[in-house]
């Protein structure tokens, strides 16, 4: 897996040598990230706070909804003892949803 800008979330080269690992692609980045931080902590937000807007709230739960149903589709098919088509086919549907999940990036906003 390669690392990730903490802030813009490109990718970071390999580190090579002495040091701390990188956080962050570039100077702007490190200044956006101490900006935030700033502004976090003076609303009295915890480090770990993650702010969204509602439709983007909205477009992750309804994927976590598509994956809840492919995994009970998942279930209802193992306890019928359905063919090898019919599993493989539930498979690709828990497979779909979870890929919509792993390619959800978040990005921090300027």
């Amino acid at each position: 897996m390669r690392i990730r800008c903490t802030w813009c979330g490109a990718e970071l080269p390999s580190a090579a040598g002495m040091g701390r690992p990188r956080r962050y692609c570039a100077q702007a980045c490190r200044q956006r990230a101490y900006e935030q931080r700033t502004v976090s902590a003076r609303a009295g937000l915890p480090p770990e706070a993650v702010v969204v807007s509602r439709p983007e709230l909205d477009h992750l739960l309804d994927r976590l909804f598509a994956l809840r149903c492919a995994l009970s589709d998942a279930r209802v098919v193992l306890g019928e003892q359905a063919s090898a088509a019919e599993l493989r086919g539930v498979l690709e549907q828990v497979g779909s949803a979870a890929g919509e999940l792993d390619r959800l990036w978040v990005t921090p906003r300027e």
